[in-house]
């Protein structure tokens, strides 16, 4: 059992990356969403990123206290009610029940009830360490109130459980190697490193399992599933790569600030891609470069958007159709 979750996506394609089976999974447990690689998207990708969470998040703050509103209301009236002579004896078997249902709630898992605060989000690079230490001081926080919690109940303090999940290949074990300052899990920038579970503990109060990366059984949603294989956070075998590199110029033709991605195109590879659709641009790269063959100029392709030779991007952006 695990007390806290945190949810690494690429920054890149934070909606292709975030699995929608992880509400389910979590339930009521603290999610704490890391946006990994925010060093390969532009800032205003990031700002538009942040207004949107920011907005997301008071929706659902409004949600929990109009619910909590709703409660309080409705205990209101039954102690109303209850004041009423005739309902005297009703009062008193409705607060046994509810001593009872006190008396149940200590002995609940930990993780039962709200998380104590919504969802939040955090950007980091797991290459360079940046936006890390503030995601350590939030995961050591959320440990502090679970202990809080246990000694309320009367329990003895322990390293509070966390996971760490993902689709494969976003930076799951990177990142927790700059979690603890050191390298303990292995990590690469290709998927399907982790192959195991495995607990590491971070300063003594946080124990973090570090997951093999996870996938949809079955991808109904085609446009998350090649925004994935864009990003190289699903295997090569799963895809042919002049296919997913015509995707990849399709999605840069629809992006809001899209000037100087073509035109980076254009300088690389002499050719306009606005002049032409993005499989005859796939070929027109194949002809000028490796005489005819469209998977390797797919390769190509795909490479320059990864190693940012094409600019910093998003290929995702809030308000875009998936």
């Amino acid at each position: 059992m695990v007390d806290v979750v945190l949810e690494v996506r690429d920054a890149r394609i934070p909606h292709s990356t975030c699995h929608p089976q992880v509400p389910l999974w979590i339930g009521s447990k603290p999610r704490l969403v890391v946006m990994n690689r925010q060093d390969m998207i532009a800032r205003a990708d990031r700002a538009a990123w942040d207004k949107h969470f920011t907005a997301e998040a008071a929706a659902a703050q409004a949600a929990a206290d109009a619910k909590a509103a709703g409660k309080r209301k409705a205990a209101a009236a039954r102690a109303a009610a209850a004041a009423d002579s005739e309902q005297q004896h009703a009062a008193q078997v409705q607060q046994q029940e509810e001593e009872q249902q006190q008396q149940q709630a200590q002995h609940e898992p930990e993780d039962a009830g709200p998380p104590p605060l919504p969802q939040q989000v955090f950007w980091t690079d797991g290459k360079t360490g940046s936006g890390v230490h503030s995601l350590r001081r939030a995961a050591l926080k959320l440990s502090d109130h679970i202990n809080a919690k246990r000694a309320k109940r009367g329990l003895a303090p322990r390293p509070v459980r966390a996971v760490v999940i993902g689709f494969p290949n976003i930076g799951k074990s990177a990142l927790i190697n700059r979690l603890l300052g050191r390298r303990v899990v292995e990590s690469a920038a290709r998927p399907g490193v982790t192959r195991v579970l495995r607990w590491v503990r971070l300063g003594g109060e946080l124990d973090l399992l570090d997951a093999p990366g996870i996938i949809p059984a079955a991808f109904n949603d085609q446009a998350a599933a090649q925004a994935l294989a864009i990003c190289n956070d699903i295997g090569e075998a799963s895809y042919v790569d002049s296919l997913i590199a015509a995707a990849m110029i399709i999605r840069i033709k629809t992006l809001p600030r899209n000037r100087p991605i073509l035109a980076a195109l254009q300088r690389r590879y002499r050719a306009d891609p606005l002049s032409m659709s993005a499989e005859d641009f796939v070929l027109h790269v194949a002809g000028e470069v490796f005489g005819g063959d469209a998977e390797k100029a797919g390769v190509r392709l795909l490479g320059d958007y990864r190693n940012g030779a094409l600019g910093e991007f998003a290929l995702e952006l809030p308000g875009m159709q998936h």
